[in-house]
């Protein structure tokens, strides 16, 4: 048992038990996020890039009726963290000298 939470840059789950036991994934690591069937019920899928070490992770959430929005609202962070990432850096060009 654990918490989740849904931010603007990242997933993060963590054990309610153990301090040392979480997951923090990134939206620009990424590669898929859905819902599938599991021993478990259904359950909120995600799967990082193969360059990241290519992990599939399983979160069973509850209620199990907000899976579906829960999937939603995710889905929609990674498209507008994908046109705009934040990579903890800000910057401003300058023009060049003449």
């Amino acid at each position: 048992l654990g918490q989740f939470f849904v931010t603007n840059v990242r997933l993060v789950w963590h054990a309610n038990l153990a301090q040392n036991f979480n997951v923090s994934v990134p939206y620009m690591q990424m590669k898929s996020v859905k819902i599938k069937d599991s021993k478990f019920g259904k359950a909120l899928v995600v799967e990082t890039q193969p360059k990241c070490g290519g992990y599939i992770l399983g979160f069973r959430l509850h209620p199990p009726e907000r899976l579906e929005a829960i999937l939603k609202e995710i889905l929609s962070l990674h498209k507008i963290f994908s046109v705009n990432p934040i990579f903890g850096v800000d910057f401003k060009e300058e023009e060049e000298a003449p």
